[in-house]
């Protein structure tokens, strides 16, 4: 069981609620982190902290002035009048957070607790909640039957949006696949957001490395890899069934080296995804469906594992 000191329901079930994920907003202040405190060194290439410190925006063109940045000029403008011009820019009071959900078929499973779908919703309402504290624009996407597009906005707006969609977007009967989501992101972001992707990267195509690289290139971006116990290591030997409710799916372990042949395949994709993000300087994490969302995500940002540098 979960353990809570100020007694809020843990995830559980296969469905979230809404009650439930209002009432981590106290419980997201526990994690220790200041969205605003780690900043991204542009001479250092990607870089694996999903909480880099504001950016600067674009504000004016005006007359360059005795002491300006150089590298601030403005050539266009400055050809066209024939007299020196430099960009001014001003801090960002605010950056988008692109929380990207997982509801797609292989996140409606779960042997322990709660499916890897409330899993992902509870996680993401933390860290909503936590982008929410620290005025930063909410908006995102539910991988589902289409993807549920919610447009960044500030305040309670963007993070109610997102609370509500993940808790009234049911099991679909057919899904889209997470590279179908990032695509679409990719072709309309505009630079300076913030992606957090919670899903149990079934969908782990070299297409899709590819757009999460894409995406690592030009963005702050973390993976939040959910998953089931179940997925890691079988715990006795026997016959098990898995259904979807329209399909059903035997796996037979009847000797030990069955159970230590499916936990070594299941530890060769794990490791695998996990080579894939460090690599590619992304931040990291897997929480599991039999644990505290909010101590999970903790415990790996005290690790560093969300905050951890490339060298």
């Amino acid at each position: 069981m979960f353990t809570s000191t100020t007694h809020i329901e843990p995830a559980k079930g296969t469905a979230s609620h809404i009650a439930d994920l209002l009432q981590l907003t106290q419980q997201a202040r526990r994690l220790p982190i200041r969205l605003a405190h780690f900043a991204k060194n542009p001479t250092s290439g990607p870089h694996p902290s999903i909480f880099r410190g504001r950016g600067m925006e674009f504000e004016e063109v005006r007359h360059y002035q005795p002491g300006d940045d150089v590298r601030a000029i403005d050539w266009r403008v400055t050809a066209r009048t024939g007299q020196l011009h430099t960009k001014i820019f001003r801090e960002e009071h605010e950056r988008p957070f692109h929380f990207i959900v997982d509801h797609s078929h292989s996140m409606q499973f779960g042997t322990r607790v709660c499916f890897k779908s409330v899993m992902a919703d509870y996680s993401c309402a933390a860290l909503a909640w936590l982008a929410f504290h620290h005025g930063h624009r909410i908006g995102g996407a539910i991988v589902h039957e289409q993807s549920i597009w919610l447009k960044s906005q500030a305040g309670k707006k963007g993070l109610f949006s997102l609370l509500n969609k993940m808790t009234t977007t049911h099991a679909p009967h057919q899904s889209q696949q997470l590279h179908n989501t990032l695509e679409q992101f990719i072709h309309h972001s505009r630079g300076g957001e913030i992606f957090i992707i919670f899903s149990d990267f079934f969908d782990f195509s070299e297409h899709t490395q590819n757009l999460l690289k894409q995406l690592s290139y030009h963005y702050d971006i973390a993976c939040i890899h959910i998953q089931d116990p179940l997925e890691q290591r079988l715990n006795q030997q026997g016959n098990y069934h898995f259904s979807n409710g329209k399909q059903t799916v035997n796996i037979a372990i009847h000797s030990q080296k069955d159970e230590k042949y499916y936990s070594d395949y299941m530890e060769k994709l794990h490791k695998e995804k996990q080579h894939f993000f460090i690599k590619n300087g992304i931040a990291y994490c897997t929480i599991s469906t039999d644990q505290d969302p909010i101590v999970a995500l903790e415990q790996a940002i005290t690790d560093q594992a969300l905050l951890r540098r490339q060298l």
